[in-house]
């Protein structure tokens, strides 16, 4: 089950921010292991081009460390932000990238970067593919399979001649993509013809009746003997009923 965002919420704020700084990345999220802002700074300083700038919004353990380490003008430590102001510095950067290094089930950052329109680099791990079925364009979300092609993919994005960067889109859902509609409906047949095989089954059972050998078992071979000796009958026949019943 994917995670729930506020598409009504996230297209108000991002309106506060019409313009976009050129050349700006923004990275959100708690600075800790398993997100992969160590990983994406070692693999982006080298790599650093005039005119790019880094944002970090967020906190966490690594924080301090990373900022000691990275920190300058062309790498920002912005630390925790209020919910609005985050998606107003999503709106305003030019790219968002999520570098987690983990298996994430549903990263809601990447739900948000494509609900507010943003191009939106991330990892190709754990359910993160799965989320291309909210772009609001084609391309919008791109996945790499390990760093340093994540920061080539930015660098490369950035760099693009006479493209200029994608403008704040009001948010709107985001229609599931074909294929995983058809995974759906094709997991709700399979159900429905499990259920149905099923009920066939349970009609079709052939059920056993005990009735039909307990009266071959209890017919007298000859023509029913009259009344009067019919007590003598029974003598003979009930060893055979307590045979049967203790069976």
């Amino acid at each position: 089950i994917h995670n729930f965002i506020q598409y009504d919420a996230l297209a108000r704020h991002a309106a506060l921010e019409p313009c976009v700084d050129a050349g700006s990345v923004a990275l959100v999220g708690r600075i800790d292991v398993g997100k992969g802002f160590g990983e994406f700074l070692a693999a982006v300083a080298p790599r650093l081009l005039p005119g790019i700038t880094i944002r970090i919004i967020g906190d966490g353990p690594l924080k301090r460390y990373l900022a000691e380490c990275y920190a300058g003008p062309q790498i920002e430590f912005l630390g925790w932000q209020p919910y609005p102001q985050v998606i107003r510095l999503a709106a305003r950067s030019q790219l968002c990238v999520v570098p987690s290094v983990c298996e994430e089930a549903c990263s809601t950052t990447v739900l948000e970067a494509l609900a507010i329109g943003k191009p939106c680099l991330a990892l190709a791990r754990g359910g993160t593919p799965e989320l291309r079925a909210y772009q609001l364009y084609d391309g919008q979300l791109q996945l790499a399979d390990n760093m340093e092609q994540l920061v080539t993919l930015m660098l490369t994005q950035l760099a693009q001649a006479g493209q200029p960067a994608q403008p704040a889109r009001p948010a709107q859902p985001a229609q599931p993509a074909q294929a995983v509609q058809k995974a759906q409906e094709a997991q709700v047949q399979k159900a429905q013809e499990a259920q149905e095989a099923q009920e066939a089954q349970s009609t079709q059972a052939p059920q056993t009746n005990p009735e039909p050998q307990l009266a071959a078992a209890t017919k007298p071979a000859g023509p029913m003997p009259p009344a009067s000796v019919f007590g003598a009958d029974a003598a003979r026949i009930l060893p055979t009923l307590l045979d049967l019943y203790a069976e």
